[in-house]
């Protein structure tokens, strides 16, 4: 994002919050040490002597924990990306008779509030009218924002939010794009240290316990994904209400969102990562995948074109029809095992819960394509041997077959017999490829194929534990920032998850992503952990990576 449009945005929010301050006539009542006074609490905030005491206590372990770390200072610069500094606001006076709510310091309350205590607005703002100690903690990290009060409204939290986005959003054709070049700025990187791996080990997936090392770096995997907020709607034009869709590029590899734009149509996935790649350079000389929907020759042409890697799935729907049909032939009717470039993995059997699995991977380079058809003619004269001709440079064609099967006391021997009737035929994936196939790059193939569920993991995790897609909204700039939020503390859990379960030895005691949210709500000191950990990666100096 270019300074002078992140500058046009930060004066617009100014501008736009002169417009919208109160006036004010009495001095804020704010003790840097000690927080509201007993007085104050019980007066305009309805406190009552329990929960004065509640609030004050959080106030002094906040700020205890607080001063023994750089995260106040870091909390500023946050509030600065969305508008005015902190000294301009130290120096208002407030009057207890209202609410006052200024944008930077609001903004930054809420993402506090969504990332801990709360999945909505709405849930957010009766939090804060009956949380004592969510206010002193909200106080001691943000001394002049939200005093505590009475009756915080949802809908001046609203407000507040459409403020930014109506400071960000000065594109006159409404494309948003300021919008989310202000989120690329804010959105979590990894550091430069972090462009090269020759060694994998894998925690998760088929290839869990397996450790795969190379002479050559492997390339970074990110995965495009799509998925409707079901609550949002449109209605535009009297037409009927249709939901908002979050389309989202992640890395994998990292656990970080790359890019995402929201859609007020669905199936237009497509068009949004081709405007992400356009603008999102971190991709090229890594690998792309996403589900079958996005295996269309335009799409692929033009990831080629910027030098990205491709692993994507071809399936008998209207784009990939042909293709599927020539990979299924090809694998179905050839002993494929004896072509010269053929490549098999066959992973441990993993348990997980009542599941056992095992996942079966095998590739051939599409330079052995018209030897195969040679060796049996008359099996390929229902299919199109030139599928492949729109796409370019498919390299390789991927089988991936899983086998599951259902185990323990959970179901009678009729269910479990019923249930694993296909368990020796296994669900049979096929992919096309732009990777080369040699020793490297069947490595490659094994650990993006291994790690593209995790970009599943992500979206599922900002929807059932973070609440995505619960968020209410009709008006598309609310969306992405409320969205942008969603991610950016997905992102946080993962950084804190993963640190707090590397030094966990029994299994049972690692968190989840629920248990973890849980952990932080509930436990003062590993929530400041937590945001040191994610402000010190936020405004690290040193991650000179590609916008």
């Amino acid at each position: 994002m270019s300074p002078s449009s992140l500058d046009d945005i930060i004066q617009n929010s100014k501008k736009i919050q002169r417009k919208s301050e109160v006036s004010k006539s009495v001095p804020v009542k704010i003790d840097h040490t000690f927080g509201y006074s007993a007085d104050y609490l019980r007066d305009y905030a309805g406190y009552d002597e329990d929960q004065v005491a509640l609030y004050q206590s959080s106030y002094k372990n906040t700020l205890k924990l607080v001063e023994e770390n750089k995260l106040k200072a870091h909390l500023e610069q946050f509030m600065k990306l969305f508008g005015e500094c902190a000294s301009e606001r130290d120096v208002d006076n407030r009057n207890p008779d209202l609410v006052i709510y200024d944008l930077p310091s609001t903004m930054t309350v809420i993402f506090l509030g969504l990332a801990f205590f709360a999945n909505c607005i709405t849930h957010l703002a009766s939090r804060l009218n009956s949380n004592a100690a969510l206010r002193g903690f909200i106080n001691a990290l943000i001394p002049n924002s939200l005093p505590p009060h009475i009756n915080y409204t949802p809908s001046s939290l609203y407000r507040m939010e459409a403020m930014f986005a109506d400071s960000a959003n000065v594109d006159e054709q409404d494309n948003n794009e300021d919008l989310y070049e202000f989120w690329q700025q804010v959105r979590l990187k990894p550091s430069i240290e972090d462009g090269t791996r020759t060694s994998y080990q894998a925690t998760h997936g088929f290839l869990k316990g397996h450790t795969i090392t190379s002479a050559k770096p492997f390339m970074d995997t990110y995965g495009g994904d799509g998925q409707e907020l079901r609550a949002s709607y449109m209605d535009v034009d009297g037409s009927p209400k249709k939901h908002f869709t979050s389309c989202s590029v992640y890395n994998c590899t990292r656990r970080l969102l790359a890019d995402l734009r929201v859609k007020d149509k669905k199936n237009q996935e497509r068009s949004a990562f081709k405007e992400i790649i356009e603008t999102y350079d971190a991709l090229q000389g890594n690998v792309f995948m996403a589900d079958a929907l996005n295996t269309e020759a335009e799409l692929y042409n033009m990831m080629q074109e910027k030098n990205i890697e491709l692993i994507l799935p071809v399936k008998a729907n209207p784009s990939g029809k042909a293709s599927y049909k020539l990979v299924k032939k090809i694998y179905n009717s050839v002993d494929v095992a004896n072509c010269n470039g053929y490549q098999r993995f066959e992973s441990d059997t993993n348990v997980y819960g009542n599941r056992a699995e095992k996942v079966i991977v095998e590739a051939i380079p599409v330079t052995d394509l018209e030897g195969i058809i040679a060796k049996n003619p008359a099996a390929f004269l229902d299919v199109n041997t030139n599928a492949f001709n729109k796409f370019n440079k498919v390299r390789t064609i991927i089988k991936k077959t899983k086998f599951t099967t259902i185990i323990g006391n959970k179901y009678s021997v009729e269910t479990l017999n019923m249930k694993n009737k296909k368990s020796d035929t296994g669900e049979v994936h096929y992919y096309i490829s732009s990777i080369e196939l040699d020793e490297h790059g069947f490595k490659q193939i094994l650990i993006s194929l291994n790690e593209y569920w995790l970009c599943e993991q992500a979206h599922n995790t900002a929807d059932t534990v973070i609440g995505q897609d619960y968020i209410a909204s009709c008006v598309k700039s609310n969306t992405i920032i409320r969205v942008n939020f969603s991610r950016l503390i997905v992102d946080m859990l993962n950084i804190y998850k993963s640190k707090y379960n590397s030094n966990v030895k029994r299994k049972s005691h690692m968190l989840s992503y629920t248990s973890c949210r849980n952990l932080l709500a509930d436990k003062l000191s590993a929530r400041i952990e937590c945001l040191c950990m994610f402000f010190e990666m936020m405004f690290y100096e040193k991650r000179d990576t590609p916008k």
